[in-house]
């Protein structure tokens, strides 16, 4: 189902040129008042403008979000456990078990190449923050990198480690199925044990505005930290398969697998509404970016929403 829109249906057959800010048609160039930025799609012979409350006129320019994905090839085989972007490339890591010393680099996110990590691990997260890259995995062993390129291990006590963030100088790592959790101050070099609320399938760590919010599954609970040594427990909406957290514009959106129910916060994590998201799908993976949340499925479905998190359109 699409999401409520404003229509310019005086654009019929629209050709974009990439060009900049001001995309334009071959005949008419669009734009919304206010704050000078949409998202725009076509649908139908129309464009469409996603962003509202705003009116459609002609005059001067403004931003359009591209929503065209293309393919490329990547030099090894997942499953990924993840990816992120560091200040000059993409980093991503596999969990092939029982374990994998290869990762993938991209300075564009087309090309791509290989490098490797010094142990065979079961890795399950990846993250950059301040000039390092943290990959944490299953047992005693955390690699970092100031480059993604060349890696050095740090041992760690021994668990199930699930997820790494980085936030205001912080480095937090979660573990699934217990309490455990670590924290960097030194950029990922010595760490120190702290304990999350209650153990539980924690799956994932992100942060908020000032807040490391970390997720467990098949439950209703999420737990905050400012500094990555005490937490707080907090409820979300409801117990579901939850999978992953992102955040932007103000808000934390959860998602969720087998449900189009996701968990919105405006205050850090510490309240929580339900709301609707695209329709029933795996969905593993959420980003902010451009403005505008995506979400991504195991089966390769796309959703993608306004800045809200309250309407979804969906690709395959």
């Amino acid at each position: 189902m699409f999401p409520s829109h404003d229509i310019a249906e005086v654009l019929a057959n629209p050709t974009f040129l990439n060009r900049g800010i001001g995309y334009k048609t071959s005949t008419t160039r669009v734009t919304v008042s206010g704050d000078g930025y949409a998202d725009v799609y076509e649908l139908g012979g129309n464009i469409i403008v996603d962003g509202v409350p705003r009116v459609v006129r002609t005059g001067a320019n403004f931003e359009i979000n591209s929503i065209n994905w293309t393919p490329s090839v990547l030099p090894i085989s997942g499953p990924w456990a993840g990816v992120t972007a560091g200040s000059d490339k993409f980093v991503g890591i596999t969990y092939q078990g029982p374990g994998t010393t290869q990762i993938v680099y991209s300075a564009d996110g087309e090309g791509w190449t290989t490098s490797t990590i010094p142990q065979q691990r079961d890795w399950r997260d990846i993250k950059f923050g301040n000039g390092v890259y943290i990959a944490v995995a299953y047992g005693t062993v955390f690699a970092r990198s100031t480059n993604g390129i060349s890696w050095t291990t740090i041992t760690v006590p021994n668990a199930n480690w699930s997820s790494v963030e980085y936030l205001n100088g912080k480095w937090v790592v979660i573990s699934n199925g217990s309490t455990s959790a670590l924290f960097s101050d030194d950029g990922g070099l010595t760490w120190q044990a702290s304990s999350l609320p209650v153990a539980a399938q924690w799956i994932k760590v992100r942060h908020g505005a000032n807040n490391f919010i970390a997720v467990s599954t098949n439950n209703d609970k999420v737990a905050l930290s400012v500094d990555g040594q005490s937490w707080i427990l907090r409820s979300v909406s409801s117990s579901e398969e939850w999978t992953n957290i992102a955040y932007g514009n103000n808000r934390l959106i959860l998602i969720a697998k087998n449900t189009d129910e996701i968990s919105i916060s405006e205050d850090d994590g510490n309240t929580w509404n339900a709301g609707t998201g695209p329709s029933v799908a795996d969905w593993e993976y959420i980003i902010f970016a451009n403005r505008k949340f995506v979400m991504f499925a195991g089966t390769g479905t796309v959703s993608y929403s306004s800045r809200l998190g309250t309407s979804w359109l969906e690709r395959d």
